[in-house]
């Protein structure tokens, strides 16, 4: 095989991230990431023909929770110009996915984005999706002819036609086939685009796309009696519901830049998490209970 296009993600919830990669006959590539929270990756193998996904030619994914519902998603693009999307049936530590992207619940035709244009039979999408405090969700993709196209009306429309905010993000064609990511590299708040194409090498360019972090839940009324204590912390912090105590929680704990430093899963009303060992700073918990989400911010001294 060849075409090779590599994503992370936390695929079986253990607090590290796992390797997917697409190639050029449409399937995927796994790789489990063993080495724990914190740690240098550690992927002893790949398998071939991941959950026997197979999306035609050219396979581009990303480890994305598009439905917000808690567990990790695949969004594909392909030779064809369109993006797949393979929604999470399982849970989070053994993800399951449909393997035919036009079966219920997927969606082969995600947004109705066709990066094809007048005179080409292949448009080579390759989907990033970021957060954003305004938009919700935003969709960039790359292409066959190097523009970079930009989606928004995501959030609760999955079955729907998306907007296109940009037709070309960049204002100019950056080779062929492209591809992209996103992410604060410098720590200054704002996201930068790294962008490869066809050719080879990488280009970095400066955006003014706040890193979003959310700190509030998406149903208060589940988690709305959590308590978070004490904050600051120095040694062990404290988590307290008495509405979700039977409920199969799962906790994560973040630091800054939105790298996930360790993951538990919890049944009861309280929970003791030991940060005796972390550098002073901001980090964030995630709570997650019946699909449900809540993150509090705390200060480690």
């Amino acid at each position: 095989s060849y075409n090779y296009a590599p994503t992370f993600g936390d695929l079986d919830g253990d607090g590290d991230y796992d390797i997917i990669i697409g190639e050029q006959f449409g399937q995927l590539f796994y790789g489990e990431n063993t080495a724990g929270p914190g740690n240098p990756i550690d992927i002893a193998g790949v398998s071939y023909n991941y959950m026997e996904i197979n999306v035609g030619q050219a396979s581009v994914p990303q480890v994305i929770d598009l439905n917000r519902d808690g567990l990790k998603d695949l969004i594909i693009g392909e030779k064809n110009g369109n993006v797949n999307y393979f929604v999470n049936t399982g849970s989070s530590t053994n993800p399951v996915f449909e393997s035919d992207p036009s079966m219920a619940p997927n969606n082969f035709f995600l947004g109705e984005i066709d990066t094809r244009i007048p005179g080409y039979s292949t448009g080579h999408s390759a989907p990033f999706v970021i957060d954003t405090e305004d938009e919700g969700y935003m969709l960039f993709t790359g292409s066959e002819v190097g523009s970079l196209e930009v989606y928004t009306n995501i959030d609760n429309n999955l079955d729907g036609t998306f907007d296109i905010e940009h037709a070309n993000f960049l204002g100019n064609q950056e080779g062929i086939r492209t591809h992209i990511v996103l992410e604060d590299l410098n720590n200054d708040g704002l996201l930068e685009l790294i962008f490869g194409n066809f050719s080879g090498g990488l280009e970095i360019f400066a955006t003014d796309i706040q890193k979003y972090v959310n700190v509030s839940t998406n149903e208060p009324e589940v988690l709305a009696d959590l308590r978070v204590f004490p904050n600051p912390v120095s040694g062990k912090v404290n988590l307290v519901t008495q509405t979700t105590a039977e409920d199969e929680k799962t906790v994560a704990l973040y630091d800054k830049l939105g790298r996930k430093l360790l993951v538990r899963n919890w049944v009861g009303a309280t929970l003791d998490i030991d940060v005796s060992q972390l550098n002073s700073g901001i980090y964030f918990i995630e709570i997650i209970a019946r699909g449900n989400y809540r993150i509090e911010k705390i200060v480690v001294e």
